[in-house]
């Protein structure tokens, strides 16, 4: 499908809006019009869902003999297979996942154009056009994995392999509880075709919920891009360069904030490669450790320990969530002299950028002290 996604994106028109022209910070009509973009997605997304039920179950009561049925003997008991149902089931929600794809795609289009992150002279760029289709089809950017850094690295992957599968069957697992709810509190008179339509609010809940969801990532993907550029240009002029202790360390921030998450994100990619590819940073030690890494951080000279914790702040806000997990390591480097910012001082900073306001008080923190002229110690 990804040349209909490709092509489907090539055809988006792409209108002329005013912007202020930076796209970290919002202005009142950029927000309103990502507000209105993002209601009537939403809106569109539970309609979707609601009319698949009812697409799928009508004609199975009003035009039973449209669908083919195989009956077999098993252990002297009848077994009706109902196949015309299932096939036509398969079909409506390949087609659904699509609609529902197609719609992300042309939002995540329009996200970008309205705050100006997409343009005439770049919107046919390669990479630019990938990442908002990556977004709208909610695919992971694993380029991190190319410079050395695996968030997965240390974990139990059969748990989240199962983890994963349960995220996958979660509409289809909450129709069911959905459905055992309302036979038991309907008893003998709660008739089939009841317990069918009740899975109307259940999908058009899910689908209203991913796509807020795929709209949210979108706009920290299109804030975050953007951000990463103005810190990397203001970080490259205030240190140039590193010597290769100092960069070992950088890169394990990097790998420790990867860790911290657990997953992947087109913002970290963006991260890394900057990092990486500026500084020339490698994996240095072949299995990554915690607890060596915050001792590490701790014998650091004050520069290079300010730059690794602009990076751990930064990469806990890239991809707009903030875990329990996330939030007791940074109690935990609170409690070592490590970090000054504490989780609900994250947390706002999170809110701010979600909320297109920028994080200019946490950069003024930070990259002041790491501008040219500012540094006692030379990093390199």
């Amino acid at each position: 499908m990804q040349p209909v996604y490709r092509w489907f994106y090539g055809r988006l028109p792409l209108r002329t809006v005013s912007t202020d022209g930076n796209i970290v910070i919002l202005d009142q009509a950029e927000a309103q019009r990502l507000r209105r973009l993002e209601r009537w997605a939403i809106l569109v997304s539970g309609v979707i869902g609601a009319l698949g039920v009812l697409v799928l179950f009508l004609p199975k009561y009003s035009h039973a003999h449209w669908f083919y049925t195989v009956q077999w003997a098993v252990l002297g008991h009848t077994l009706v297979v109902p196949v015309g149902f299932t096939v036509y089931s398969f079909v409506l929600v390949f087609l659904e996942l699509e609609l529902l794809n197609l719609l992300h795609i042309y939002c995540m289009h329009q996200m970008a154009a309205a705050t100006g992150f997409l343009h005439y002279e770049n919107q046919q760029a390669a990479p630019l056009r990938r990442t908002l289709l990556d977004a709208g089809l909610e695919k992971k950017n694993k380029d991190i994995v190319r410079y050395g850094i695996n968030p997965l690295e240390g974990l139990n992957q059969q748990a989240r392999l199962v983890w994963l599968l349960l995220l996958r069957l979660k509409a289809s697992v909450s129709n069911m509880v959905f459905k055992f709810l309302v036979q038991r509190m309907l008893g003998r008179y709660a008739f089939q075709w009841v317990q069918d339509m009740a899975g109307i609010p259940v999908f058009a809940a899910w689908n209203a919920w991913g796509t807020f969801e795929v709209l949210r990532q979108g706009r920290i993907i299109i804030m975050g891009q953007n951000l990463i550029e103005v810190v990397c240009q203001r970080l490259f002029a205030g240190v140039p360069t590193l010597a290769a202790a100092e960069g070992a360390l950088v890169f394990d921030t990097l790998q420790y904030v990867a860790i911290s998450k657990r997953d992947f994100h087109a913002n970290h990619a963006s991260l890394a490669q900057n990092m990486v590819e500026h500084y020339g940073l490698q994996k240095t030690t072949p299995r990554f450790s915690v607890a060596a890494y915050r001792q590490a951080l701790v014998g650091a000279n004050p520069q290079v320990r300010q730059l690794c914790q602009l990076l751990i702040i930064l990469g806990f806000l890239l991809d707009g969530k903030l875990s329990l997990r996330e939030q007791k390591g940074i109690t935990l480097l609170n409690g070592m002299g490590l970090l000054r910012e504490t989780p609900m001082q994250v947390k706002w900073h999170l809110r701010q950028l979600m909320a297109g306001k920028g994080v200019q008080p946490l950069l003024s923190t930070y990259l002041d002290a790491l501008a040219p002229g500012s540094l006692k110690t030379n990093l390199a």
